[in-house]
């Protein structure tokens, strides 16, 4: 028998009996037997694939097969080789059709078998087109627009050899050829391949807004709804993405002014308090901000939470969003996580604060990675850490950012400003990143103008989470 195959997979039935079943029961007319038997003919093993082209060759010419016919044509054929034990073999003809003999096939007989000696053929199958992808990969490595004509072409023998497609398993083409076509769609020269945030420095250490997970932490004051609102409309002008800002403590109107106040480099309280006057200067500046804000609703969806609000509705929401933009990726905030609820479709054996956070963060991963998109989430800090800008233990009442969060960053106060009344110095701290490097981003914050900018410089970790000097 032959053993040319992969041992990623292991028989337990007899392979031989089986095989030896189904060519009896074609010889004696089974109709399931002779549809199903051109598809398997080429994963059988010797001496039953010669046997099994001979009688269906006779099938094909309309002309009669039993055993007697088929002894006769065995004997005129070539001696069959085989392998018994890993070694080559000769088949006489009376030896082949001793092999053939069988008890009288049972009702039901052929079909469970045919189901046998299919899964059988998917098995092998699988494998040799695994080793030819794998094979294709190695040789082509360094030519990703040939490695996909060969894939192509690999995929089209499939079809073309394997009748009705019956065994065609494409496990890995499959998954190779839209990932050839996705590898080469990426290769446009950007140096990164999230979204723009914006922020150049942000851009170099996280590949941008990427995939994923992102969770940020900061303590009460620090500006992380400022930060996390400017980025999101920083994607929505630049990228023209579906947007979605989940805000369960900041109502829209509030959203809205501090927008207008970044835009403008406004008052924000000036704005909110309605003390400009539409004489100014400053209230034209505004107005032109609302001109440039206005632009960005087609791609801006600002979502109020409240005690309804779980990751299922989030879900919903970006994925209309997703549908009626015709966009294949989106940015979705969520301010904050430790407030989001559970859906009555969680589970509740949820005892305490750390197991329902711990599930909102796995369920937020899962809602990235099924939508391809980003999702930004504020998560509230460990008084117990605000002295420690480099540990994943300031993350309140959650273990699983620390495994389940792409990148986990803490904004904190940075050194003394000259001009402590018009801005402050922020750092954003990027503690983990599961693709790229560890850093710290310098920003200066303008509390009155709820705008943030990166300062000329940024700084990279060492492992031991020191500045690279």
């Amino acid at each position: 028998m032959s053993t040319n195959y992969s041992e990623s997979f292991e028989t337990v039935f007899d392979l031989e009996e089986v095989q030896a079943v189904i060519l009896q029961a074609a010889l004696e007319g089974n109709s399931s037997c002779l549809e199903k038997l051109p598809s398997l003919i080429s994963v059988m093993d010797e001496p039953f694939r010669t046997v099994a082209t001979l009688i269906h060759s006779r099938i094909q010419q309309g002309e009669f097969v039993d055993h007697n016919v088929l002894a006769g044509l065995v004997g005129q054929h070539q001696p069959i080789h085989c392998d018994a034990n890993g070694h080559p073999k000769q088949l006489t003809a009376s030896e082949t059709m001793n092999l053939l003999k069988t008890d009288p096939v049972q009702p039901g007989q052929a079909e469970e078998y045919l189901d046998l000696l299919t899964q059988e053929a998917i098995k092998r199958r699988r494998v040799e087109q695994k080793q030819q992808v794998h094979g294709l990969a190695e040789q082509f490595w360094d030519s990703p627009d040939r490695l996909r004509v060969e894939l192509k072409r690999l995929e089209s023998s499939v079809l073309n050899s394997t009748p009705n497609n019956e065994l065609y398993d494409t496990t890995e083409l499959a998954e190779m050829l839209p990932y050839m076509a996705a590898l080469e769609k990426r290769q446009q020269g950007t140096k990164f391949q999230g979204f723009d945030s914006g922020f150049r420095h942000l851009n170099h250490i996280c590949d941008g807004l990427n995939t994923g997970l992102f969770v940020f932490a900061a303590p009460p004051g620090e500006g992380k709804t400022t930060l996390a609102w400017q980025l999101a409309c920083q994607v929505a002008a630049i990228e023209s993405v579906p947007v979605i800002f989940v805000s369960l403590e900041q109502s829209k109107g509030e959203l809205r002014d501090k927008a207008l106040a970044c835009l403008s480099h406004t008052s924000y309280r000036h704005i909110r308090r309605g003390q400009l006057k539409v004489d100014d200067l400053a209230w034209g500046k505004v107005l032109e901000a609302a001109n440039k804000y206005a632009l960005l609703g087609e791609y801006l969806t600002i979502v109020e939470g409240d005690d309804l609000t779980t990751v299922g509705l989030i879900r919903q929401i970006a994925s209309q969003a997703l549908q009626l933009s015709k966009a294949s990726r989106c940015l979705i905030v969520i301010d904050y996580l430790q407030i989001l609820r559970l859906g009555k479709e969680d589970p509740n054996r949820h005892d305490s604060s750390k197991d329902r956070v711990d599930y909102i963060v796995s369920s937020l991963r899962r809602l990235a990675r099924d939508l391809d998109a980003c999702v930004l989430a504020i998560s509230s800090e460990n008084r117990a850490s605000y002295r420690n800008k480099s540990a994943l233990s300031a993350f309140k009442e959650s273990g699983g950012i620390e495994y389940s969060a792409d990148i986990a960053a803490i904004l904190s106060r940075g050194p003394h400003s000259d001009s402590p009344d018009v801005y402050r110095f922020q750092d954003l701290s990027i503690v983990k990143n599961r693709n790229g490097e560890r850093g710290r981003i310098k920003l200066k914050f303008y509390m009155s103008q709820a705008r943030f900018e990166e300062t000329e410089r940024d700084e990279l970790f060492d492992e031991d989470g020191s500045t690279e000097k």
